[in-house]
């Protein structure tokens, strides 16, 4: 599955917060809302690779085969 992302799927290239800054925002005269302010002091790191974040996550306690979920009639 993993070469199947990166064959068809990833982009070809993935910016990184650490190796391009990101653009400046656009001159506004209006005062920004609660939103834009909260977005301004949001320091969270941007998703390099979403399968690999994927993979990387914690196995859901009590759940062993998640496809079988699929699996059952409706």
């Amino acid at each position: 599955m993993k070469a199947f992302w990166q064959t068809k799927y990833k982009p070809d290239s993935i910016a990184s917060s650490s190796t391009t800054d990101p653009p400046p925002p656009p001159t506004n005269t209006r005062p920004l809302n609660e939103f834009f302010q909260w977005l301004d002091n949001d320091v969270s790191e941007a998703i390099t690779d979403e399968y690999d974040q994927y993979c990387d996550l914690l196995q859901i306690p009590g759940i062993k085969q998640g496809y079988t979920w699929w699996l059952e009639p409706t």
